[in-house]
């Protein structure tokens, strides 16, 4: 993330102190497009499966390989989310999608 950012950093790298409200907003900032909902929802305070899945019908499957701005996808969001301990098994989750889909096409 620090690489990517345009802040300065201190001799061992942190950034310096009176950029941290600059860099907090540019934090938040970074996954405001639409095509990076599903990168808000993992990195959300309470990360819904339910939302998850939604997003990812409407935005396909390449939606959670996409990269942000500092190389991070939604599901490494969800793993690194200090706010939940919520887990997709993504095979599972894969597959609950494909046979949703199958439905909608059948009916």
């Amino acid at each position: 993330m620090i690489k990517a950012s345009h802040f300065e950093v201190d001799r061992i790298g942190r950034y310096k102190l009176e950029n941290n409200d600059e860099v907090n907003e540019w934090i938040k900032a970074l996954n405001q497009s639409e095509e990076l909902a599903l990168h808000r929802e993992c990195a959300s305070y309470e990360p819904s499966e339910d939302n998850i899945f939604e997003i990812i019908k409407c935005q396909g499957l390449p939606s959670i390989h996409v990269k942000n701005q500092i190389g991070l996808t939604a599901f490494e969001y969800l793993q690194m989310n200090p706010n939940t301990d919520f887990v997709i098994d993504e095979k599972k989750f894969i597959n609950r999608l494909i046979l949703e889909l199958m439905g909608e096409i059948i009916t």
